[in-house]
């Protein structure tokens, strides 16, 4: 067997492995959104209680309670509304990748393999960089989805806290809770501004080294991989 099709079979199995994360990637997003929905469920089960507790020991009316409530709700719905798009936007990514290289591998074999062992080894360099781009999108779904669950266990321990006073819960209990809980937001959102940069780095460097190659491959190969244009 030539170089060439030493590096074709094993640009193959590259593919393989990168569709079956696809795969791996689907059970991901539907765990998850099956852990969203149970997660506002759960949410809005003890706030209703809370609120029906303040309301009975007379602490709180109800009006003011959601009024109080208003932004840390919103503001949870709407990570919960990005992860969603977040998800859905990687998963697609992770197709689409997968289709493009798939593609262009097939017009390298109906070129044949005979001296193409320069540009196959080009070719097999353009998935690496295509993989490690993925994996940094990876890290940023992981990380986005690892502040929600903190954010939501957050809430909820506060939430069931407060539910444990019983009757004897007060609205200085809520005022302390939110506090805390905004507090504890503002840090996180820091956090994720100093990753994401990073990130942003990472995805330039990734990016100009794809550049590159994709150059180095034109130039070698009258077939440009679409993923580039």
């Amino acid at each position: 067997m030539s170089n060439a099709e030493d590096m074709l079979k094993l640009t193959e199995e590259i593919i393989s492995s990168y569709e079956s994360r696809i795969s791996s990637v689907c059970t991901i997003i539907d765990n998850t959104h099956q852990m969203l929905d149970d997660f506002k469920e759960n949410r809005g089960t003890m706030s209703m209680q809370l609120k029906e507790a303040l309301a009975h020991g007379k602490s709180l009316r109800k009006k003011d309670y959601d009024n109080m409530m208003k932004d840390i709700v919103e503001s949870q719905e709407i990570m919960e509304d990005e992860a969603r798009v977040l998800l859905k936007t990687y998963l697609d990514e992770q197709k689409d990748a997968a289709k493009t290289i798939r593609e262009n591998l097939a017009k390298h074999k109906v070129d044949g393999v005979t001296g193409e062992a320069g540009r196959i080894n080009n070719f097999r360099t353009i998935i690496t960089d295509i993989q490690a781009s993925q994996k940094t999108r990876e890290e940023e779904v992981r990380n986005m989805l690892t502040t929600f669950r903190n954010d939501h266990k957050m809430l909820s321990e506060s939430l069931r806290s407060l539910l444990k006073k019983g009757t004897e819960v007060r609205i200085r209990d809520v005022k302390i809770m939110l506090e805390n809980i905004r507090s504890k937001r503002m840090q996180w959102q820091e956090e994720a501004k100093q990753t994401a940069s990073r990130w942003r780095e990472m995805a330039i460097s990734l990016a100009a080294k794809r550049a590159e190659r994709r150059n180095t491959y034109m130039a070698t190969t009258e077939t440009t991989p679409s993923f580039f244009r």
